[in-house]
Parts: structure tokens; sequence; C-alpha cells
């Protein structure tokens, strides 16, 4: 395996972890933050409602392309929301979780 098949078959191992991963942390952040943290942690799922709604269709008409947009995005809204735990954690004060 070469270099460049090596980073492809990362990009995706991450990608299809994190399409995992996402809506976990998403239902916990939800679930755990109060007030303008839960605002926050709201933010990703517009567009990710909306990634998933293509994503859905792109399946249903049967493209061999369906989950691609949902592996290079999900990293990004996992990442936004692992931020956002991270920066609550520092900022936020103990009994406002």
């Amino acid at each position: 395996m070469d270099a460049t098949a090596g980073l492809g078959a990362a990009i995706i191992l991450v990608g299809m972890t994190s399409a995992l991963a996402y809506p976990v942390l998403q239902v916990a952040a939800l679930r755990r933050f109060r007030g303008f943290w839960r605002l926050l942690a709201a933010v990703p799922l517009l567009p990710m409602g909306y990634i998933i709604a293509v994503t859905a269709l792109a399946f249903r008409e049967q493209s061999t392309l369906w989950p691609l947009l949902l592996i290079l995005m999900a990293p990004v809204g996992l990442a936004y929301l692992g931020i956002l735990w991270l920066v609550h954690a520092r900022l936020a004060p103990p009994g406002n979780t």
C-alpha cells in the first residue's frame, strides 16, 4: 500500500468513526449543557441535519457515493462539539453545567 492509499484509508476511517461518534456526543451535549451552552451545542444540528438528509436521499437514489458527504463532514461536527465541551469544562461555573 502506498502513502496515498494509506492516507485515503485513514481519512475514511476517521470519517466513519466520527459519523458514529457524532450523534452520541451531540445528544450528550444537549442533555448536559444548559442555557447559552445548550444553544452553542445545538449549532451543528442544522448543517448536520441537512447533510444527513442529503445522505439519505443519495442512498435512496442508490448513489455509489452516498456516504461521502457524511464521512467528510462528521469530523467537523465532532471537532466542534469536542472543542465546545473542553471550553465549557474550562469556563463554565461548576453549578452551570
